[in-house]
C-alpha cells in the first residue's frame, strides 16, 4: 500500500481531530443530561447510578482531550514546524 500524500494526511489529521472535537462535545452533553437527571425527583439508587454513568462520561471526556491535544500537537509539528 501506498503512503499517503503531505495534502490527504493533513486531511485525515483534521478529519479525525474534527471527529474527536464532535465525539468531546457529545460525550459531555451526555454527562450534562445524566447528571442533571439524577438530581431530578428519582429513586436514590437510580440517581447513584446515573451520577456514577455521568462520572465515567466525564473521564471519557478527559481522556478524549488528551487524544485531541496530542494529534493536535502531531498536526502542528508536521504541518506548522515553525510554529
Amino acid at each position: 500500500m501506498r503512503e499517503p500524500t503531505s495534502e490527504r494526511m493533513r486531511e485525515m489529521m483534521l478529519a479525525l481531530m474534527s471527529a474527536t472535537l464532535t465525539q468531546i462535545v457529545a460525550t459531555n452533553a451526555r454527562a450534562d443530561e445524566l447528571a442533571r437527571a439524577a438530581h431530578e425527583d428519582v429513586d436514590p439508587s437510580l440517581a447513584a447510578a446515573m451520577q456514577d454513568h455521568a462520572r465515567r462520561y466525564r473521564v471519557e471526556v478527559l481522556e478524549l482531550q488528551g487524544r485531541l491535544a496530542t494529534l493536535s500537537g502531531d498536526y502542528t509539528r508536521r504541518f506548522h514546524p515553525e510554529m
